[in-house]
């Protein structure tokens, strides 16, 4: 039986328990930027910063893009031995992670 969330201690907003009471100095309001960057892998820990970011924070979607690192650069380079990469990361970054959580999704290497 799956109780409701404030029969299991959850709060309306369980996201609002992981924003900080202040950000470090010299550090703008998160609304003021344009853009804020979340650092994705497309783990359990990147959706849940995105998470914080979107309804803990409330920084609106379009503000947020997702930035996720290759180590080993562009998989279909061959002339690079692809060491730590999953091939398939690029696709699921690209059509469950973002599609799921509203927001933008951009890549670097």
């Amino acid at each position: 039986m799956l109780l409701a969330r404030e029969q299991r201690g959850i709060g309306p907003n369980p996201a609002a328990q992981f924003v900080l009471n202040s950000l470090p100095l010299g550090l703008l309001p998160l609304s003021e930027y344009d853009e804020v960057h979340v650092c994705t892998s497309g783990g359990v820990d990147s959706v849940a910063t995105a998470l914080v970011a979107l309804h803990g924070y409330s920084i609106p979607k379009e503000k947020i893009k997702l930035v996720h690192m290759r180590v080993d650069g562009d998989p279909h380079d061959k002339t690079k031995r692809q060491l730590f990469d999953w091939p398939q990361t690029d696709e699921y970054l690209r059509q469950a992670f973002p599609g799921r959580l509203g927001v933008l999704e951009t890549h670097g290497e």
